[in-house]
């Protein structure tokens, strides 16, 4: 494990608000006993305001993330979870689209049958995390709480993290948010940033997501279909 050189900006906090409710966040570096290392700690909320015809039985986040690693480029990932390698996004899938994000999901427990995009769905977290709803009768916020580790390989790390109603598919906020620790330097935390809808890159994404695990139609891949479009 590489050493602290400075530790500074160890937390970032937000809270923003937005049309639909409101999203907060707070991201810290924390030790995470079991694994005895050091874990960048992310805890995203979403709280719905009432809004008249406006229902939702449950809001829930999906999250994209960007690995990289200690060379500076895309992380592989090895053994059972390789499949997320497939479903990075990349610039040739349009404008405004960056390379190398993905659904974050465990893959080693999505075979060839449907699979969530939803967060909790993969890591729930029910000590600490919870979906949400917005109903007549009152409304519950939504949360995420991540512990991206693996700081030994990793040297950077980007996530995207939407809360979305089920019922309707609508996404009601996004936090954007990361870290870095490079082998040399002081590690730092990222400005968390708050959107009212979500990036191109989250949605493409997504949408490698959906292909992969939950079309009938045959996958390729942004590579593949990039090139049949020439």
């Amino acid at each position: 494990m590489r050493a602290v050189a400075v530790r500074v900006r160890e937390t970032q906090q937000i809270f923003y608000r937005l049309p639909s409710g409101s999203m907060a966040a707070t991201v810290k570096w924390a030790v995470d006993e079991e694994r005895a290392c050091d874990v960048l700690r992310g805890y995203i909320e979403y709280r719905p305001q009432s809004r008249p015809g406006c229902d939702c039985s449950r809001i829930r986040f999906i999250q994209v993330a960007k690995a990289e690693g200690n060379d500076g480029r895309d992380y592989d990932w090895s053994g059972v979870e390789q499949r997320r390698n497939l479903l990075r996004t990349s610039q040739q899938m349009g404008t405004d689209i960056l390379n190398g994000y993905f659904v974050d999901h465990r893959a080693s427990a999505c075979g060839s049958a449907p699979c969530s995009p939803y967060f909790r769905d993969h890591w729930a977290n029910p000590a600490e995390s919870g979906d949400g709803f917005q109903t007549a009768r009152g409304t519950a916020p939504a949360s995420l709480v991540d512990y991206p580790f693996g700081w030994d390989t990793l040297q950077a790390i980007s996530l995207e993290s939407c809360a979305r109603c089920v019922d309707t598919g609508e996404f009601l906020g996004c936090a954007l948010w990361g870290a870095r620790w490079p082998i040399e330097g002081a590690r730092s935390i990222a400005p968390i940033r708050v959107e009212k809808t979500p990036s191109a890159t989250f949605l493409a994404a997504l949408d490698e997501f959906e292909r992969f695990y939950n079309s009938k139609a045959p996958f390729q891949g942004p590579i593949l279909r990039a090139l049949e479009a020439r």
